[in-house]
Order: structure tokens, then C-alpha cells, then sequence
């Protein structure tokens, strides 16, 4: 009886972890997705993101929202993120811009480019990040390695998860 509980018990066990690595779940750690979030408030603008992709930057997907405060009542932009590359703590995102309200009759941009960089939960250094609109929107093949040098992050937090 002992060794059929055992042979059951190692059943059961062995079941689960197949169970695990048949679903893709992960060991440890963000699994096999890339992943960049943010919120930042600088320049008179807040803006949000969020993006995900595979580890080698297909199948992006996210969303961006840009409202600008300067403006009365605040002009808000939204937009469907296409393509994400992350290296290491950086990131470059790109997407296409769905959604303007009270915008300008003169704003033609169709597209937009996020950059940034996450500097560590502890870190003293400050994350950085970047945004620009562009008058093409930016696809899924569209992203380039990404690069450092942008504007340092007053008020917000960058999250940059490179799944490796």
C-alpha cells in the first residue's frame, strides 16, 4: 500500500511540472516576453504605455495614451503599440496613432516613437525616456536596436523586463 501511495504521490507530481512546461509558464522571472511600461509626466504632457513582445520583438502589442496639460481642455492622443525591441534596460517602441480629441486642425501625425530606459528599482540614476511624433505610422517591422541619450525622467517610472 506504502508503494502505491508513493507511485501515486510522484504521479501527481510529475503531472503538475508537465503541466507547467506544456503551458509555457515560467521557471522564474518575466517568461519568454519582452516588456516596457511607463508613466511620465514632463514637458506639460503625462503619458502612459505599455508594451509587450516576444523576446526576439514579434508579436507587439501594447497601448499609449499622450495628454497634453498645456492645452484647456488637454489634448489627448491615443495609440496602438506594433513593435517593441528591448535590449537589456532599453527599450524603442513604435505604433500607430488611433485616437485624437481636441487636437489641432494643423496635427498630421500618423504615428508615433517611444525610447527609454530603466535605470533599476534601487538605483539612484534616474530612467530615462523619449517621445516624437512622426507623419507615417510605424508598423510591426519598424523598430530599431535601442539606443541611449534621451531626456532624463523628472516625475514617473520606466519598467524594462529583457526576457533574454
Amino acid at each position: 500500500m506504502k508503494k502505491l501511495l508513493a507511485t501515486l504521490t510522484i504521479a501527481l507530481l510529475a503531472s503538475f511540472v508537465l503541466a507547467a512546461v506544456a503551458s509555457g509558464a515560467p521557471a522564474s522571472g518575466g517568461g519568454n516576453n519582452d516588456s516596457a511600461s511607463g508613466s511620465v509626466n514632463q514637458f506639460g504632457a503625462q503619458e502612459t504605455f505599455s508594451a509587450k513582445s516576444s523576446s526576439i520583438g514579434t508579436n507587439a502589442q501594447g497601448q499609449w495614451k499622450y495628454t497634453n496639460t498645456n492645452q484647456d481642455p488637454n489634448q489627448v492622443i491615443t495609440g496602438d503599440i506594433r513593435c517593441l525591441r528591448v535590449s537589456g534596460a532599453l527599450f524603442e517602441a513604435r505604433g500607430v496613432i488611433v485616437d485624437v480629441r481636441i487636437g489641432s486642425p494643423f496635427f498630421i501625425a500618423q504615428g508615433f516613437i517611444l525610447r527609454g530606459s530603466d535605470s533599476g528599482k534601487f538605483s539612484t540614476v534616474p530612467d530615462t525616456y523619449q517621445s516624437q511624433f512622426t507623419t507615417t505610422p510605424q508598423l510591426e517591422d519598424s523598430c530599431l536596436a535601442p539606443t541611449t541619450g534621451m531626456p532624463i525622467v523628472q516625475d514617473g517610472e520606466i519598467i524594462v523586463k529583457d526576457a533574454v
